[in-house]
């Protein structure tokens, strides 16, 4: 019989053998990412990737979700409103953001009511930190397809140059040193000198803003509006009067909300202009823990006087 070749047969163990190391690494690694984003990426209330992960595969029949940008999280208290309620709010969002979360939840098998804080700046796209959006690729495809690389798909490797900010982010919720977390929300602690205050309005004064609207946006929240009844509030939290300084279109923005209004299911509460106090405020568009308090007390005693009109 005729013997195989020994270099024949030495390639063939190699082969064996760097097959079976490349499946243990392969292994390790699905692991590694599974514990990564269980442990770190989904295991918090504030992170964006946690939250876009609840709102597509989270189905709880009596939540009420409160959807907007960093003004919803940092401004809107759940445990105050109520038990049910969660805040979806995500750092430097815009509207189209927002669509996507409102579509999500329309999805569910849900009645209750949607409160969404509408920014005067209108309907602008913006998706912030791009690390929201990866963990739960392809379902944000949509979002960030103009941005979205290939290795996307790849378990690992898709977080490449992402895990040092993971990290750092959830070591910051669980410290939590300088904020106060709800229920999704995230509430600025400390107090702002009167001085550096002071400086935030003078600058804030000189910075011209405006109302705007980019026309898909708004179609698109508007599409999703008007395909349901479920009672809508739009709601705008306090400004710092110096915000209005240099902004533009805020007639345009009360005519757009009036409109708004006239849907039988929507009610539009807006707190943008009341007066609060320069400490409540962590800079000109955001409150800090203690003016949400003050906000947060002042929505539920409004949301209760609709529920509960007066004989």
């Amino acid at each position: 019989m005729e013997m195989q070749p020994s270099s024949t047969s030495s390639f063939s163990r190699f082969a064996k053998f760097l097959g079976t190391i490349l499946i243990v690494l392969l292994s390790i690694g699905l692991i590694f990412n599974y514990a990564f984003e269980r442990i770190v990426i989904f295991s918090g209330e504030i992170g964006g990737a946690a939250k876009i992960n609840r709102i597509i595969k989270v189905d709880e029949a009596g939540e009420i979700p409160i959807f907007g940008s960093s003004r919803a999280q940092g401004s809107f208290v759940p445990s105050i409103l109520g038990e049910a309620y969660f805040n979806y709010g995500i750092d430097g969002t815009q509207m189209n953001i927002l669509g996507f979360f409102l579509k999500k939840e329309l999805q569910k098998d849900k009645s209750g009511p949607i409160l969404i804080n509408f920014d005067l700046v209108g309907f602008r796209s913006s998706y912030g930190d791009l690390g929201n959006y990866i963990p739960n690729y392809p379902e944000t495809r949509e979002i960030i397809e103009a941005d979205a690389k290939f290795y996307y798909h790849l378990p690992l490797i898709k977080y490449f140059g992402k895990y040092e900010s993971y990290l750092k982010y959830r070591l910051n919720e669980k410290l939590n040193i300088t904020k106060h977390t709800d229920r999704g929300g995230s509430f600025e602690k400390n107090v702002l000198t009167e001085k550096i205050f002071a400086e935030m309005v003078e600058r804030r004064r000189n910075t011209a803003d405006q109302f705007r609207i980019e026309v898909p946006v708004k179609d698109a929240f508007e599409k999703l509006v008007d395909a349901t009844d479920r009672p809508i509030f739009l709601i705008i939290a306090p400004y710092h009067p110096s915000y209005f300084h240099k902004f533009e279109g805020l007639a345009q923005a009360q005519a757009y909300l009036a409109q708004m209004q006239a849907r039988p299911h929507v009610q539009v509460l807006d707190f943008s202009q009341e007066v609060y106090a320069d400490s409540l405020f962590t800079n000109t568009t955001h409150l800090n823990y203690e003016g949400a308090i003050k906000f947060t007390e002042a929505l539920k005693k409004e949301m209760h006087a609709i529920s509960n009109p007066t004989p």
